[in-house]
């Protein structure tokens, strides 16, 4: 089966630390951002790892676009060419593909947009934005609530934990 008959449509994107992949095939995700990130001053390099979730069809070889941005158009921080290779043969079927590790060298707070395509001349898809902002001074909250304000039953840490 050629390249032109396999696809993989990226649906979403999950931005964390770092993936790990065991030994049974399992993904590993460690540190998942659910919102932005939070860096203590800027300049800075932000360093992620992300995983693209989509939908996957045939057997055979494919060729992804992807590339990361700020959302002002300014500058183009990463860009690569995946090829892909489904072992298997399936039918639209939901498939995650790990991206190599991103440093993103990051002067100021922004916003960064995740965009995908499948072939060099297609428009690219934006999978999924996020921000890179200054952590907050002051002390750590959970929900709006500092945590060291939060009562806590006897025996807890702040975050629930014994």
């Amino acid at each position: 089966m050629n390249e032109a008959t396999v696809r993989f449509d990226v649906t979403a994107a999950v931005i964390c630390d770092e993936i790990r992949r065991e030994d049974n095939g399992k993904f590993l995700l460690i540190g998942v951002f659910s919102e932005g990130i939070s860096v203590p001053a800027f300049p800075t390099t932000v360093n992620l790892s992300v995983l693209l979730v989509g939908i996957g069809s045939a057997h055979g070889a494919a060729r992804l676009y992807v590339q990361v941005e700020s959302v002002d158009g300014n500058s183009l921080h990463v860009g690569m060419e995946l090829g892909i290779t489904f072992a298997e043969t399936f039918e639209r079927q939901v498939q995650c593909l790990p991206l190599p590790p991103i440093a993103l060298l990051v002067t100021k707070s922004t916003k960064f947009v995740i965009s995908a395509r499948s072939t060099p001349d297609s428009e690219w898809q934006p999978i999924r934005t996020f921000p890179v902002n200054k952590q907050p001074e002051g002390p750590m909250t959970f929900f709006g609530v500092p945590i060291e304000e939060r009562q806590q039953p006897s025996g807890q840490s702040p975050l629930g934990a014994s």
